[in-house]
């Protein structure tokens, strides 16, 4: 079976279990259908297998399948982005920036932008 991403609304959260914290990941239109681990990403990589064998189950039984929420159509961005990375890679980019008198945003910006605009991402606006 192929796994496909699916476009409903996702929360994720953590929780806290008897072996520590957890992560919990569902889409609330798929009622019962959760993803969980020890990492949010994995979480949600779970979530997204089972609600692909729990539609692929509704199908097979003949059952309605709730229609997607289209939530990447209805996208609002707000330019913030949390990133982290190695302490290695933040000392470098902290004396990069400090070198060319820029912020160590600016120089992450130019960076994604050169990255992404080679792979055809970015219209001219940009």
């Amino acid at each position: 079976m192929a796994i496909k991403e699916l476009n409903y609304k996702m929360e994720v959260y953590q929780i806290e279990t008897d072996e520590g914290k957890e992560w919990v990941a569902e889409y609330p239109s798929l009622k019962g259908v959760l993803g969980s681990g020890l990492r949010q990403m994995d979480a949600i990589n779970d979530l997204i297998v089972s609600a692909n064998i729990h539609i692929k189950v509704m199908e097979d039984l003949g059952l309605k399948i709730p229609v997607e929420d289209n939530v990447k159509e209805n996208r609002e961005f707000s330019g913030k982005i949390a990133y982290r990375t190695s302490k290695r890679i933040h000392q470098a980019i902290y004396e990069y920036a400090d070198e060319q008198n820029e912020s160590m945003s600016n120089i992450i910006s130019e960076a994604v932008v050169k990255y992404i605009s080679t792979a055809g991402k970015l219209g001219d606006n940009e």
